[in-house]
């Protein structure tokens, strides 16, 4: 469902429909009235459709007139009831409008339990918290390209009393994570999300906040997506290292318990284990977007450039505490041809080791989704399958092929 300026008391049924039930039956009055009383019935029993989604973008307001906006839910009431997933693409001018209307926010029907808010651009960082505040049932939540200028301020979750309890999915894409991440954590509630996408993509300032978030999660998180910034092999700058150093170091602990899957990541990378809290103790599935990343996506060309990912999937590999429930890995690889495969040093071995063993006894598939252009999948499948060759004999490995990019 659009919102448009209209009186929805009056719109009964859709213009275009009006239009060409008249324009085909023009000639036939009975039929033209019999097909109506159809239509009418049909577009009854189609509400729970096509009222759904509920899209709010600033290009249908005019600035001069903001205050059209406050009368929308009471006029449109019969439909609102069937409303489950609110889109919105708004600013800080129709913002205020939505907060300063106590009828708008009470007229949120508890159907409503889905949120997308997509470039969307805030004075402050309490603005995106006051207006999730006025859905209290939300049970999914997804910020695309959502920013804001100032954190100055803030008071966050006091400003509206809304708990983040009741969150199942959780998508961040193209947003800041940290400060989001912050704001969800402080909440003293139990938390249940069991779906969480992370596209940030992740910089190293975002770590500490989703550590905090995992943590809260680690009984419920059943999947998981994530993606980290690119970084040119050149320099050879590896931020990994102070995040390991403070980051997930969380003083006090006792030393935790070395399960099968640290072990072997400690004998393969020689790294120390730090002591922290027990995180993703349900984890099914793990998706890595962009593991290996090395075309350019405006020139086509290959620059050999990539993302954190190769060295963080192992180590988030080796913090799943779930041995008896990991069943699926995903590894999203972006090539310009298969030799690309060998030139980001990524220690196969680990991966054919620890999935092909015994230490995650339900472990069912690991797949590559391959991106490319004029990408032969024929030679990456066999590629891939001589550096995995425990999970290729048995059968685990997955392929698809994408051509977006």
């Amino acid at each position: 469902m659009i919102l448009h300026h209209k009186d929805f008391d009056h719109l009964i049924i859709p213009q275009e429909l009006n239009d060409h039930i008249i324009g085909f039956l023009l000639n036939d009055r009975e039929s033209l009235k019999t097909c109506s009383l159809v239509c009418r019935s049909w577009l009854k029993a189609a509400y729970p459709y096509l009222f759904r989604t509920l899209f709010i973008d600033q290009k249908l307001f005019q600035s001069s007139a903001p205050d059209s906006f406050l009368s929308f839910p009471s006029s449109c009431f019969h439909a609102m009831n069937y409303v489950r997933e609110a889109k919105l693409s708004i600013s800080s001018t129709l913002l205020q409008t939505i907060l300063m209307s106590r009828s708008c926010c009470l007229a949120w029907p508890p159907t409503l339990t889905r949120l997308h808010l997509y470039q969307c651009h805030f004075d402050r960082f309490s603005q995106l918290c006051d207006l999730i505040g006025t859905f209290p049932h939300l049970e999914r939540l997804a910020l695309e390209r959502v920013e804001w200028d100032s954190e100055q301020n803030d008071t966050g979750m006091q400003v509206r009393d809304w708990s983040p309890s009741s969150l199942i999915r959780l998508q961040l894409k193209e947003t800041r994570m940290s400060r989001f991440l912050g704001w969800l954590s402080s909440s003293s509630e139990r938390h249940i999300t069991t779906h969480l996408e992370l596209l940030g993509p992740i910089r190293e300032e975002d770590v500490p906040a989703i550590c905090r978030y995992l943590i809260q999660t680690s009984s419920s998180l059943r999947y998981m997506a994530v993606s980290f910034e690119k970084q040119d092999l050149a320099n050879g700058s590896n931020w990994h290292l102070p995040i390991l150093n403070h980051a997930l170091v969380f003083p006090g602990l006792q030393p935790p318990k070395t399960s099968e899957i640290a072990k072997l990541y400690d004998r393969h990378f020689g790294l120390p284990l730090y002591p922290t809290p027990s995180i993703m103790n349900a984890l099914e599935t793990l998706r890595i977007e962009g593991f290996i990343d090395c075309l350019d996506s405006i020139s086509g060309e290959c620059d050999y450039a990539r993302s954190q990912a190769a060295f963080w999937a192992t180590r988030i590999l080796s913090k799943i505490e779930s041995p008896h429930l990991f069943r699926g890995m995903v590894l999203q690889l972006v090539l310009g041809r298969a030799g690309d495969l060998d030139m980001c040093d990524v220690r196969w071995d680990f991966f054919d080791e620890a999935m092909s063993g015994s230490i995650f006894s339900n472990f069912e598939y690991l797949e590559f989704e391959i991106v490319g252009r004029k990408l032969q999948l024929d030679a990456v499948v066999s590629l891939l399958s001589l550096r995995l060759p425990r999970l290729a004999a048995g059968g685990r490995l997955r392929f698809s092929l994408r051509y977006d990019r």
